[in-house]
């Protein structure tokens, strides 16, 4: 086959049906729950974080707005009114978003999420720097395909359209990629950090990271790191998902796809609960949703139903009839059954 001919190929793949449907859909649910944690962990706070008495000046953040910084609703007034006026439009645009999903809503959380950013970025864990860039991609994609109120009629509306070439498939199906490889890049960067750490190549990162207060969040976290076998193989682990990560999203093997979401997945899990950075892992584990692809989510779902759900059954069907059988020894030949007795009553 000729490069043009692959290149052909490529082209009508990428305009004819929409892929990663169900990761995207979990793109937006975790996306959302996490910026939605960020609204709700800070509300006692937020004006010392983001309002007209923060740390961060209003004169000094309208001056930043006006010399090439990012726009922001918040810089149209310094009133306590207009904050929370912008403020609780922000959390009811969000939650809404999270449950049904959907372009326009897209595009409104995404304008929440960059004013309430650039008004004091510096407060946030992180996350927040990879869900706004996401966001913006995340705005030509369908996002409500699956796990929304509204995804039975989304999905026979696309039913029609896949059936074509349409530009609408192109610029899902693009922005979708972008997403996928933005979050891979992160990894790819941050492994070629770590390789380059003296305390990452000889195993003892995990170690010293888990002596921080601020980021010792559950006491197990330093117990599990203060065993060195351990620190070392977690460090080399993480470094070798991470690189992994670029790899995996042009595999064509599922399992090597599925085996580094799970590596990374777990990292994400140790950095919520160990480390205390709820927001920053949420959103992680929500972009990396989008790495596996909906054939590896079918695939996923198969092996539940043949293994889990299908084990369940049986042991559901095997106490049923269990509960349906007579308790007690079955009675010798020539003895009345302990019912017939019930009905005759006591020997007089």
């Amino acid at each position: 086959m000729t490069v043009t001919a692959r290149v052909a190929g490529a082209i009508d793949r990428m305009s004819t049906g929409k892929r990663r449907l169900l990761g995207l859909s979990l793109v937006r649910i975790g996306m959302g729950v996490a910026l939605l944690s960020t609204y709700l962990t800070n509300f006692k706070v937020r004006y010392l974080i983001w309002g007209p008495d923060a740390v961060s000046g209003y004169q000094s953040f309208v001056a930043r707005t006006g010399h090439g910084g990012p726009l922001s609703l918040y810089a149209l007034s310094d009133g306590r009114v207009w904050f929370n006026l912008v403020f609780y439009a922000g959390i009811l645009v969000t939650a809404v978003w999270t449950v049904y999903g959907g372009r326009a809503l897209t595009v409104a959380c995404a304008v929440f999420l960059w004013s309430l950013n650039a008004r004091d970025y510096a407060t946030l864990d992180g996350g927040d720097n990879l869900a706004q860039i996401l966001i913006i991609f995340l705005c030509f994609t369908t996002t409500d395909y699956w796990l929304s109120p509204r995804g039975g009629r989304v999905r026979r509306r696309e039913a029609l359209r896949n059936r074509r070439t349409t530009l609408g498939n192109s610029l899902h199906n693009c922005a979708a990629l972008v997403v996928v490889v933005q979050t891979s890049m992160v990894y790819l960067v941050s492994g070629l950090w770590k390789v380059s750490g003296e305390h990452w190549r000889d195993g003892s990162a995990l170690y010293y990271i888990s002596r921080v207060h601020e980021y010792s969040h559950l006491s197990v976290f330093p117990w599990l790191m203060g065993h060195m076998w351990l620190s070392l193989i977690a460090s080399y682990v993480t470094i070798a998902a991470q690189l992994c990560a670029v790899p995996a999203v042009f595999s064509t093997r599922p399992w090597f796809r599925k085996l580094v979401f799970s590596v990374i997945a777990v990292m994400h899990v140790g950095i919520m609960f160990g480390m205390g950075l709820f927001s920053f892992a949420l959103v992680m584990l929500a972009a990396d949703t989008a790495i596996l692809r909906d054939s590896d989510y079918r695939l996923m779902r198969a092996w539940l139903d043949r293994h889990v759900l299908a084990r369940l059954a049986t042991l559901r069907r095997r106490a049923h009839r269990g509960s349906a059988e007579p308790v007690g020894r079955p009675a010798p030949p020539g003895e009345p059954a302990p019912a017939a007795l019930s009905e005759v009553g006591p020997a007089r």
